[in-house]
């Protein structure tokens, strides 16, 4: 497997305040997206103090314990840990009592089996999305806390409407001095030739669930036939590129990230 983690201060903003985290830990994989909630004081340190925290706990977990079953309490444990060292921090900085980040994390183990060779456990907080890529269909894993995405999954509107609602930027969970939320988790058995996306919603708000997977769908295709299409035009790095690319081109109006895990072994 190769993963890679990219992330850009976006068309607009002028500070990053997301965190990417890629992690390796024995066999297990930890990769983590934090978006530091924009408007407010202390977005930037919300969302490094939180990663840094979270990935702490995780490489502890493994050290001593590291069993498979062990893992959705240890994500809910390392997003409380996440939370705990924002906590910390305003209890320091008063003027940052209202900082907060998203979260969204896939861990990823081996398996015994061999039609589907690794697990992935993915949580999240807020807004921040995890995908899946397989057999050129690109699917959302994890569902939106924000009031347009329980909107949506309340039918009150369609995705197209989600899309242009003016309140699509407003979220309902996030790790923050403020609230206290369990992460959701989603166990998902891997096949060869899946490929797992993390994103802060920057990259989805600029480019498009269809144009996403058109990108990640050519690096299927060359992977299928090498000889069609260099190596370097769909390894986990490149297209990491491609696709902030793309959210640059159509004019990001927030900072950019995505980190990919790929089934396939770097070369």
């Amino acid at each position: 497997m190769s993963y890679i983690a990219k992330t850009d201060t976006g068309s607009v903003r002028k500070n990053n305040e997301d965190t990417v985290r890629c992690e390796e830990f024995g066999g297990a994989v930890v990769l983590a997206v934090c978006d530091g909630m924009g408007g407010y004081i202390g977005g930037a340190e919300a969302s490094t103090l939180a990663a840094d925290a979270f990935v702490a706990h995780l490489e502890q977990f493994f050290a001593e314990d590291g069993t498979a079953a062990g893992i959705p309490r240890a994500l809910e444990s390392a997003c409380e840990k996440g939370r705990g060292a924002i906590v910390d921090f305003v209890s320091r900085n008063l003027d940052c009592e209202k900082m907060g980040t998203t979260i969204v994390s896939a861990v990823v183990i081996p398996s015994a089996d061999a039609d589907f060779p690794y697990t992935a456990y993915f949580a999240n907080i807020g807004d921040s999305r995890g995908y899946l890529l397989r057999a050129g269909e690109l699917m959302q894993v994890t569902d939106d806390h924000s009031v347009v995405g329980e909107m949506l999954r309340s039918g009150q509107i369609t995705r197209e409407e989600a899309e242009t609602h003016p309140n699509k930027n407003l979220i309902t969970k996030a790790l923050s001095a403020e609230s206290q939320h369990l992460p959701d988790i989603f166990i998902v058995p891997l096949m060869r030739g899946d490929m797992i996306m993390l994103c802060s919603d920057g990259l989805y708000n600029a480019v498009s669930d269809k144009e996403m997977r058109d990108i990640l769908t050519r690096h299927e295709q060359g992977r299928e036939n090498p000889a069609s299409v260099s190596f370097f035009e769909y390894e986990p790095e490149r297209l990491a590129m491609k696709l902030i690319g793309s959210a640059l081109l159509n004019i990001a109006k927030d900072n950019v990230s995505v980190i990919l895990w790929d089934s396939k072994e770097k070369e």
